[in-house]
């Protein structure tokens, strides 16, 4: 058996540590790509569910702008309602206190 010349050897380990460097800094590139790419996918997710999250808020205060400006609504409709029924009332009030006033006097005179 022939062992290779011991130059061999140097130029083999110097080959071996040159390649294990170049796989090292292959390796740190890579990860630090893929590091980089998550980072910058993640801050996109963060701005995205910011945006959603405005975008509800504006959402659920128009809802309470609506629900507010209907309910106010309501409410004035009912007071009209209201105060047209205590007119109303006021009114045929006024017309049997009339009729009541009338009939008295008619009554009176018949006697």
């Amino acid at each position: 058996i022939r062992l290779p010349h011991p130059s061999y050897w140097l130029v083999y380990s110097l080959h071996t540590a040159n390649t294990s460097r170049q796989l090292q800094v292959e390796f740190n590139k890579n990860l630090s790509s893929t590091l980089s790419e998550k980072k910058k996918e993640l801050k996109r997710l963060k701005e995205l569910h910011y945006q959603e999250i405005s975008t509800l808020k504006l959402k659920m205060n128009d809802a309470l702008k609506m629900q507010r400006c209907e309910s106010a609504y309501l409410v004035a409709k009912l007071k009209g309602e209201i105060d047209s029924n205590r007119q109303h009332y006021s009114d045929t009030m006024e017309k049997l206190k009339i009729q009541h006033d009338e009939a008295l006097q008619d009554l009176q005179n018949d006697l």
